[in-house]
């Protein structure tokens, strides 16, 4: 049988038969605290409610001379099917976190709940490795379609990429620094400019406050993008170091739009970068500063650069 509707019928786009669990005499695993977990079928841990609402199941290893051993460790090897061209694969750990009130409104608010959460004290809380793919995957989505379909059909621009962002609705990466809530109010409790606020359920600005201690410390930029040998060097200007590329690579890359309808963008705002193809296929750099206060669009500033210089000359 399928998976249950908590599971959203089919989250990750790979058919109706991801999550299969075994039929017979026994589908019904361990439902409280001290039974046994049942393999190929579902257990659901205080479901009958007689000692603690919500209980966690606990798995620990410890080894005083340290090492390298893994607590849990899950394989799905079924996708390994040996034939030429076969695309199929399976999901060896899935994790799913049902929160908020249950339904899917196009705006709905953002809740606390994760999914899949990772911690360490000093390394990487959660990490992805692929040896052909991408390491890390994230996608912001309504369309059900999942990595089981785009997984076998994106372009080999997005193969061997550290991190994949996409989002059918926003950004595909966001990223910031310094603290995500707003400080600034005024006498009365209205937020000014420069507040991040949320609305609740009766239309008002419900101000957030930044967890303590946060506000004062100072932030870095939301983007940091190197490429190349890293090398810190010191000297009197700047005795701290300062961190460099010894490598002759660009850190940045814009991808030109050379849009059917060869009009610049209808939907930006200010801070937005355009890198526009013309018809004779030369390239300009554009940055928006403002909107348009009686269309409410964009407008396009082109961005003057100074002279050409040819690559492997001189810097």
């Amino acid at each position: 049988m399928s998976g249950p509707g908590p599971f959203g019928g089919d989250p990750l786009g790979y058919g109706s038969t991801w999550l299969n669990w075994g039929s017979g005499k026994m589908l019904q695993g361990g439902k409280n605290v001290g039974q046994s977990v049942e393999l190929g079928v579902q257990n659901d841990i205080g479901i009958e409610g007689k000692f603690f609402v919500n209980p966690a199941t606990i798995v620990s290893a410890g080894n005083p001379s340290g090492g390298n051993t893994a607590v849990f460790a899950a394989l799905n090897g079924a996708g390994e099917t040996q034939t030429p061209g076969d695309t199929t694969a399976g999901v060896a750990v899935f994790g799913q976190s049902v929160a908020g009130d249950g339904i899917t409104p196009k705006k709905k608010v953002l809740t606390n709940g994760i999914g899949v959460a990772g911690s360490c004290n000093t390394g990487c809380g959660v990490f992805g490795q692929s040896l052909f793919g991408s390491g890390v995957v994230g996608f912001a989505t309504t369309t059900g379609a999942g990595w089981g379909f785009w997984g076998a059909n994106l372009s080999r621009t997005f193969q061997n990429a550290g991190v994949l962002g996409q989002s059918d609705r926003g950004v595909g990466v966001r990223g910031h620094g310094g603290v995500l809530t707003g400080i600034k109010t005024n006498p009365a409790g209205v937020p000014t400019d420069g507040d991040v606020f949320l609305i609740d359920k009766s239309g008002k600005p419900e101000l957030v406050a930044p967890p303590a201690g946060t506000a004062a410390i100072p932030a870095a930029p939301g983007g940091w993008f190197s490429s190349g040998l890293l090398a810190t060097v010191h000297n009197n200007l700047i005795p701290e170091g300062l961190l460099i590329s010894r490598s002759s690579q660009p850190q940045l890359r814009l991808v030109p739009s050379n849009p059917d309808n060869r009009k610049f963008p209808a939907i930006g705002t200010i801070g937005d970068f355009f890198l526009g193809m013309n018809v004779d296929g030369e390239t300009n750099l554009y940055l928006c500063l403002k909107i348009n206060p009686e269309t409410h669009k964009p407008v396009w500033t082109q961005v003057m650069l100074g002279p050409d210089s040819d690559g492997d000359s001189a810097l």
